[in-house]
């Protein structure tokens, strides 16, 4: 199954770790501390293209 939306998270002055490597080649991070609504810089709907 894959994600229906996304946010972005300022995680410059959060606790993240690192989990691994998406099937992308992405760094996939934990984040470690609570957030709040001020630290989300972007969201929506993911691209569903084929």
């Amino acid at each position: 199954m894959a994600a229906d939306c996304f946010i972005d998270i300022d995680t410059s002055d959060l606790n993240v770790q690192l989990k691994g490597i998406t099937k992308g080649g992405l760094p996939d991070w934990k984040i470690k501390d609570s957030f709040d609504s001020e630290h989300v810089v972007n969201s929506g709907r993911v691209s569903k293209k084929c």
